[in-house]
């Protein structure tokens, strides 16, 4: 079972990323971060598990245990998480892949 991480959780993320991620039968999203916290909260509670945590800032997140980052941000931050992740997905590629499913 892969352990998701969300960085980005505005319209974009919680209105098409995140509900095609939720239709996958071995991914849990177990951690959101949001520089607004509403918006993470928001997500936290329709997606993500019980134990699921919502973040303001990414650097908190890494403390989180998942083995996979989903990143909405802006490219510029992209290669700090890369080098911070285990793995990592941009949501360009999950939406290209989820439209042609």
């Amino acid at each position: 079972m892969l352990r998701a991480g969300i960085i980005g959780c505005g319209g974009i993320g919680t209105q098409k990323h995140m509900p095609a991620l939720a239709k996958l039968e071995d991914l849990v999203m177990v951690a959101f971060c949001d520089i607004v916290e509403e918006r993470a909260v928001k997500a936290k509670e329709e997606f993500g598990t019980d134990d699921a945590q919502s973040y303001t800032d990414y650097k908190d997140l890494y403390s989180y245990i998942y083995n996979l980052l989903i990143v909405r941000t802006f490219v510029k931050f992209l290669i700090f998480h890369l080098i911070n992740s285990f793995y990592c997905l941009i949501s360009f590629i999950i939406y290209i892949y989820f439209v042609q499913l």
